[in-house]
Protein backbone atom coordinates (compact mmCIF):
# COMPACT_ATOMS: atom_id res chain seq x y z
CA UNK A 1 0.00 0.00 0.00
CA UNK A 2 0.98 3.47 -0.62
CA UNK A 3 -0.02 6.85 -0.10
CA UNK A 4 0.87 9.68 -2.91
CA UNK A 5 -0.02 13.46 -2.29
CA UNK A 6 -1.49 15.13 -4.85
CA UNK A 7 -0.38 18.51 -5.83
CA UNK A 8 -2.86 20.98 -5.22
CA UNK A 9 -3.91 24.38 -7.58
CA UNK A 10 -4.80 26.46 -4.01
CA UNK A 11 -2.78 29.27 -3.70
CA UNK A 12 -2.85 31.56 -1.16
CA UNK A 13 -3.72 35.24 -1.70
CA UNK A 14 -0.68 37.80 -2.27
CA UNK A 15 -0.95 41.58 -1.11
CA UNK A 16 -1.37 44.12 -4.03
CA UNK A 17 1.58 46.20 -3.61
CA UNK A 18 -0.61 48.94 -5.32
CA UNK A 19 -3.98 48.86 -4.54
CA UNK A 20 -6.37 51.43 -6.08
CA UNK A 21 -9.84 50.96 -4.96
CA UNK A 22 -10.99 52.02 -1.12
CA UNK A 23 -13.87 52.20 0.66
CA UNK A 24 -13.19 55.06 3.16
CA UNK A 25 -15.36 55.19 6.38
CA UNK A 26 -15.60 58.25 8.29
CA UNK A 27 -17.77 58.41 11.34
CA UNK A 28 -17.60 59.25 15.24
CA UNK A 29 -18.39 56.85 18.13
CA UNK A 30 -19.94 58.95 21.13
CA UNK A 31 -17.67 59.10 23.73
CA UNK A 32 -20.31 57.92 26.00
CA UNK A 33 -20.26 54.46 24.71
CA UNK A 34 -16.24 54.74 25.50
CA UNK A 35 -14.47 51.36 26.80
CA UNK A 36 -18.01 49.60 26.64
CA UNK A 37 -18.52 48.97 22.81
CA UNK A 38 -16.06 48.55 20.11
CA UNK A 39 -16.61 48.72 16.36
CA UNK A 40 -14.50 46.96 13.82
CA UNK A 41 -14.98 46.21 10.14
CA UNK A 42 -14.17 42.86 8.73
CA UNK A 43 -13.16 42.32 4.66
CA UNK A 44 -13.79 38.87 3.05
CA UNK A 45 -12.05 37.46 0.46
CA UNK A 46 -12.51 34.25 -1.99
CA UNK A 47 -10.77 32.57 -4.44
CA UNK A 48 -12.91 32.39 -7.99
CA UNK A 49 -11.22 29.88 -9.85
CA UNK A 50 -12.75 26.13 -9.63
CA UNK A 51 -9.57 24.96 -10.55
CA UNK A 52 -8.74 25.97 -6.86
CA UNK A 53 -11.70 24.23 -4.87
CA UNK A 54 -10.48 22.52 -1.66
CA UNK A 55 -11.16 19.77 0.45
CA UNK A 56 -13.75 21.26 3.30
CA UNK A 57 -14.64 17.64 4.68
CA UNK A 58 -12.76 15.26 3.31
CA UNK A 59 -14.44 12.45 4.63
CA UNK A 60 -18.36 13.75 3.35
CA UNK A 61 -16.45 15.13 -0.42
CA UNK A 62 -17.27 18.11 0.52
CA UNK A 63 -15.69 20.72 -1.22
CA UNK A 64 -15.68 24.73 -1.02
CA UNK A 65 -13.66 27.48 -2.65
CA UNK A 66 -10.79 28.99 -0.01
CA UNK A 67 -11.25 32.41 1.43
CA UNK A 68 -9.60 34.87 3.95
CA UNK A 69 -10.97 37.12 6.32
CA UNK A 70 -9.09 40.47 7.11
CA UNK A 71 -10.00 42.45 10.58
CA UNK A 72 -9.89 46.25 11.08
CA UNK A 73 -9.89 48.02 14.02
CA UNK A 74 -11.83 51.43 14.74
CA UNK A 75 -9.69 53.61 16.75
CA UNK A 76 -11.45 57.10 17.63
CA UNK A 77 -9.73 60.18 18.60
CA UNK A 78 -10.72 61.70 21.92
CA UNK A 79 -13.43 63.52 20.26
CA UNK A 80 -14.74 60.26 18.90
CA UNK A 81 -13.69 60.94 14.73
CA UNK A 82 -12.59 58.44 13.06
CA UNK A 83 -12.05 57.37 9.55
CA UNK A 84 -11.17 53.62 8.24
CA UNK A 85 -9.62 53.02 4.96
CA UNK A 86 -10.06 49.65 3.54
CA UNK A 87 -8.85 48.13 0.16
CA UNK A 88 -10.97 46.97 -2.10
CA UNK A 89 -8.12 45.31 -3.94
CA UNK A 90 -5.98 44.49 -1.23
CA UNK A 91 -5.00 41.12 -2.68
CA UNK A 92 -3.80 40.36 -6.72
CA UNK A 93 -6.58 37.80 -8.48
CA UNK A 94 -3.72 35.03 -9.09
CA UNK A 95 -4.31 31.88 -10.19
CA UNK A 96 -7.26 31.34 -7.95
CA UNK A 97 -8.83 34.64 -9.24
CA UNK A 98 -9.04 36.53 -5.31
CA UNK A 99 -11.90 38.70 -5.51
CA UNK A 100 -13.49 40.91 -2.09
CA UNK A 101 -16.83 39.02 -1.40
CA UNK A 102 -18.05 40.97 1.39
CA UNK A 103 -17.49 43.61 4.44
CA UNK A 104 -19.39 43.31 7.53
CA UNK A 105 -19.05 45.68 10.65
CA UNK A 106 -19.12 44.26 13.91
CA UNK A 107 -19.82 45.20 17.87
CA UNK A 108 -18.48 44.02 20.47
CA UNK A 109 -17.81 44.63 24.26
CA UNK A 110 -14.21 44.06 24.45
CA UNK A 111 -11.36 44.89 21.90
CA UNK A 112 -9.55 41.67 21.53
CA UNK A 113 -8.71 41.44 18.02
CA UNK A 114 -10.16 38.44 15.53
CA UNK A 115 -8.47 36.13 13.61
CA UNK A 116 -9.06 35.32 10.51
CA UNK A 117 -11.55 32.72 11.21
CA UNK A 118 -13.71 35.08 12.29
CA UNK A 119 -16.44 34.88 9.88
CA UNK A 120 -19.49 36.92 11.23
CA UNK A 121 -20.90 40.43 11.65
CA UNK A 122 -23.63 42.06 12.22
CA UNK A 123 -24.00 44.52 8.45
CA UNK A 124 -22.52 43.48 5.63
CA UNK A 125 -21.67 45.19 2.44
CA UNK A 126 -21.96 43.85 -0.64
CA UNK A 127 -20.10 44.26 -3.96
CA UNK A 128 -21.96 44.60 -7.19
CA UNK A 129 -22.56 46.75 -10.00
CA UNK A 130 -25.61 48.84 -9.19
CA UNK A 131 -24.53 50.87 -6.27
CA UNK A 132 -26.03 53.73 -7.78
CA UNK A 133 -29.60 52.42 -6.44
CA UNK A 134 -28.88 51.43 -2.84
CA UNK A 135 -25.92 53.56 -1.71
CA UNK A 136 -27.08 55.15 1.48
CA UNK A 137 -24.26 57.53 2.45
CA UNK A 138 -25.10 57.66 5.95
CA UNK A 139 -25.67 54.86 8.74
CA UNK A 140 -26.04 55.03 12.18
CA UNK A 141 -25.72 52.48 14.64
CA UNK A 142 -27.61 53.01 17.96
CA UNK A 143 -26.62 51.74 21.22
CA UNK A 144 -27.51 51.63 24.94
CA UNK A 145 -24.41 50.41 26.81
CA UNK A 146 -23.99 46.50 25.47
CA UNK A 147 -23.41 45.62 21.92
CA UNK A 148 -27.11 43.22 21.70
CA UNK A 149 -28.93 46.79 22.26
CA UNK A 150 -27.35 47.95 18.69
CA UNK A 151 -29.60 48.66 15.90
CA UNK A 152 -29.06 50.23 12.25
CA UNK A 153 -30.94 53.57 11.55
CA UNK A 154 -29.92 54.11 7.74
CA UNK A 155 -31.37 57.09 5.71
CA UNK A 156 -35.00 57.42 3.76
CA UNK A 157 -34.78 55.19 0.91
CA UNK A 158 -31.21 53.38 1.72
CA UNK A 159 -30.94 49.90 2.46
CA UNK A 160 -29.24 47.80 5.45
CA UNK A 161 -27.04 46.35 2.22
CA UNK A 162 -24.81 48.83 1.27
CA UNK A 163 -23.91 47.71 -2.67
CA UNK A 164 -20.20 48.84 -3.99
CA UNK A 165 -18.67 48.38 -7.19
CA UNK A 166 -15.26 46.70 -7.32
CA UNK A 167 -13.52 49.13 -9.55
CA UNK A 168 -14.54 52.13 -7.74
CA UNK A 169 -13.91 53.94 -4.29
CA UNK A 170 -16.54 54.96 -2.61
CA UNK A 171 -16.89 56.68 0.84
CA UNK A 172 -19.44 56.37 3.73
CA UNK A 173 -20.18 57.68 7.10
CA UNK A 174 -20.49 54.85 9.59
CA UNK A 175 -21.68 56.20 13.44
CA UNK A 176 -22.37 54.62 16.61
CA UNK A 177 -24.59 56.94 18.79
CA UNK A 178 -25.47 56.49 22.42
CA UNK A 179 -29.28 56.21 23.21
CA UNK A 180 -28.58 57.69 26.50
Amino acid sequence: MSLTACASNQEDPQINPDPKYFLTIHGYIDPALKDKIYLSFLESFTATNKQCLKDTNWLAGIQGMPSKTDFYSVNPDDKGNYTLVIPIDKYLSGYCQWDVFWINYIVQSNNIKLNSNWTEGEGFIGFNNDNEKYNPNTYNLICANTPESCRVKINDGGSLFLNLQKNKSEKIIFNLLSRE
